[in-house]
C-alpha cells in the first residue's frame, strides 16, 4: 500500500528483505536459520511451530523471496500454482518474524527509558 491507497506497482522500485537474516540482498539463508513455522493443524487446531522448515533469498533486484521446497509436508501441501506460497508468507517465517518484532520493540523501549 502506499499513502494514497494501493496502486499498480508496475514501474515502481521493489525491494525484498529476507525474513530468515532481515538483509536485502541476494545471498541465501539457509533452511537452518529458520527458526520455525507455524500453521493451523486439521480444522482450528494450532500446530507446534516446525523449525528449519524452508530457506530463502530475495531475487534479484525484483522484489520477490524465493524459498526452498519445505522440508514439512504440511507445508509443501499449502502451494498455489506454479510454486507460489505468497498466502503464507508470514507463517512460512513466523519465529522469525516473531523474534524480529520482540527484539525491535525491546531497541525501542531501551531507546524510550535512556531519553528519560
Amino acid at each position: 500500500a502506499y499513502p494514497t491507497g494501493f496502486e499498480r506497482t508496475a514501474g515502481k522500485p521493489l525491494i525484498c528483505v529476507n525474513p530468515l537474516d532481515w538483509r536485502a540482498g541476494t545471498s541465501a539463508a539457509p533452511a537452518s536459520a529458520n527458526l520455525g513455522a507455524w500453521g493451523y493443524g486439521p480444522g482450528t487446531t494450532p500446530r507446534a511451530a516446525s523449525p528449519h522448515v524452508t530457506g530463502a533469498r530475495c531475487g534479484n533486484g525484483n522484489g520477490t523471496l524465493y524459498i526452498s521446497d519445505p522440508e514439512d509436508i504440511f507445508f509443501r501441501r499449502l502451494v498455489m500454482p506454479v510454486g507460489n506460497y505468497h498466502n503464507y508468507d508470514y507463517q512460512l517465517f513466523y519465529m522469525n518474524i516473531r523474534s524480529n518484532a520482540a527484539q525491535r520493540a525491546q531497541a525501542f523501549l531501551s531507546r524510550k527509558a535512556s531519553q528519560h
